[in-house]
């Protein structure tokens, strides 16, 4: 909430692998977004008005979607992608 976030935030818990590498006490908030998933499905994409910086995760990524806002990093597995 100190940083700008006004809605709650919940940890789904929904990941269906572990992850062994520690998690960061203290980080910096820089107002931007990862996203992984199969892109071709990821609607919001198209609809996309930059507030934040959007990292992109996964295959099926249209190269029209790109700017200075929006960064494709490629398709990686998942024990790859922390």
């Amino acid at each position: 909430r100190n940083n700008g976030v006004e809605v709650p935030i919940v940890n789904l818990e929904i990941f269906d692998y572990d992850n062994n590498i520690p998690l960061q006490e203290n980080y910096i908030f820089d107002k931007s977004v990862c996203y992984a998933g199969n892109l071709n499905k990821a609607a919001f994409l198209k609809e996309y008005e930059p507030d934040f910086k959007l990292t992109l995760f996964g295959p099926n990524f249209s190269p029209a979607l790109m700017s200075k806002y929006i960064e494709y990093k490629g398709s990686l597995p998942p024990d790859e992608l922390a």
